[in-house]
């Protein structure tokens, strides 16, 4: 049976970054950095919110572009939603998940759906892959 985790503790000060652009909008780093950038470091951990140049892209290319937020964040919790949450959300692929479980910098990761099956589908690989690996479900 999957094993429920909560946040670490320093999640009390997560700061959530948002690229707000529309659909067919190109992959645009520069503005995940400077949203990373903009704030001050507390000793938190930064929130990636999905963005439409983020999600219109291949499954290699998403694990990728998750690769890079971490290479400037340093660390990072993922949050996928569902797009009847918000214009750019999208449920990524199992190989998406199972790439953010190989990228030391992602912390943990929150999903957001209705289907319950999802939800267990990524506890199934996070307690086969990245045991540790705090995951939180909403939907």
């Amino acid at each position: 049976m999957p094993r429920w985790k909560r946040f670490p503790t320093e999640a009390r000060t997560q700061d959530h970054r948002y690229v707000g652009d529309q659909p067919g909008a190109a992959w645009d780093l520069d503005a995940y950095r400077q949203q990373i950038d903009s704030l001050p470091r507390f000793g938190g951990t930064t929130n990636i919110f999905q963005s439409c140049g983020l999600t219109q892209q291949t499954d290699d290319e998403i694990a990728a572009r998750y690769q890079a937020i971490g290479q400037h964040a340093g660390q990072f919790y993922g949050f996928e939603h569902g797009d009847m949450f918000a214009p750019a959300g999208k449920i990524d692929s199992l190989q998406v998940y199972e790439g953010l479980l190989g990228i030391p910098a992602c912390r943990g990761g929150k999903h957001s759906s209705l289907p319950r099956l999802l939800e267990w589908q990524r506890l199934e690989r996070r307690d086969r892959i990245r045991s540790e690996f705090p995951f939180s479900m909403a939907g």
